[in-house]
C-alpha cells in the first residue's frame, strides 16, 4: 500500500498533520504564521498550493475573502467545505489562470519541496507575473538542514512526501534565476523541529538581492 497515495484523501492527509503537529509545534508554528499574516495579509491575496487549506481561518482573520489554488481537486473541494463564497482555482502553479499584476499577496506555505527545480522555476515567475507592482511573494517552507551531522532532521527531509526537499541555498538561487527580488529572509521557525523550516519574502525591484536579512517575527 502506498502510504503517500493515502494522503492524496484529504481527511488522511490533515490527521498526518495533527499527529506531526503534537508537542506544542503547531501551536509555535501557527503563532509564527499569524505574526507573519498580521503583518502581509493585505489587499486581494492568493495562497498557491493552498492543499486541504489548514490555515484559512488564519487567513480569514485578516481578509475578508482570499483566493485558494491546488492541483489536487479533492482538496479544492475539501477546502471549500460549506463556504461556498469561497475563491478558488483548480490548477498548476506554474500555470496559473489569472491576469497580470492581480494580487497584492502571494502566500505560498509549505508547497516548493513538492516541486522540481524546474516547477519551482515556472512557479515562481507566474506570481511575479500576478503581483502587483509594491506586491510581495510570501513562501514558507521545509529545507535540508545545514548540518550534516544533524541525522534526526536529515533523516526526517529524507521521508518526507515531498520529493524535492532541497537546501536553503539553492532555493535562494531558484529565486535569483526566477526574477530580480529583494528578499528578507528567516532561517528558523519556532516549532519547526525536527524539521528545518525557513521562511521568505520577495520583493520584485530593480537593485541587488538582499540577503540574510532579519525578519522581526
Amino acid at each position: 500500500m502506498n502510504l503517500y497515495k493515502i494522503l492524496e484523501n484529504p481527511w488522511c492527509y490533515r490527521m498526518v498533520v495533527k499527529i506531526f503537529s503534537m508537542g506544542g509545534r503547531a501551536r509555535k508554528i501557527a503563532e509564527f504564521l499569524d505574526r507573519l499574516m498580521a503583518s502581509e495579509c493585505q489587499g486581494l491575496v492568493l495562497e498557491v498550493g493552498s492543499g486541504t487549506s489548514q490555515f484559512r481561518d488564519m487567513f480569514l482573520k485578516y481578509v475578508d475573502n482570499y483566493v485558494i489554488t491546488d492541483i489536487n481537486f479533492h482538496y479544492v473541494q475539501y477546502s471549500k467545505g460549506d463556504r461556498n463564497s469561497m475563491w478558488h482555482a483548480l490548477c498548476d502553479a506554474a500555470v496559473l489562470p489569472f491576469s497580470p499584476s492581480t494580487f497584492d499577496r502571494i502566500f505560498s506555505l509549505y508547497l516548493f519541496h513538492h516541486l522540481s527545480n524546474q516547477q519551482t522555476l515556472d512557479s515562481l515567475k507566474e506570481m511575479q507575473r500576478c503581483l502587483k507592482p509594491g506586491g510581495k511573494i510570501i513562501i514558507v517552507d521545509l529545507f535540508q538542514p545545514e548540518k550534516p551531522w544533524d541525522l534526526i532532521r536529515q533523516a526526517v527531509s529524507r521521508l518526507d512526501r515531498g520529493r524535492y526537499v532541497r537546501k536553503r541555498d539553492l532555493m535562494l538561487s531558484l529565486i535569483r534565476k526566477s526574477g530580480n527580488f529583494q528578499v528578507e529572509e528567516h532561517h528558523s521557525v519556532p516549532g519547526e523541529w525536527p524539521y528545518s523550516m525557513s521562511a521568505y519574502l520577495l520583493t520584485p525591484w530593480s537593485g541587488r538581492i538582499l540577503e540574510n536579512t532579519s525578519l522581526d517575527y
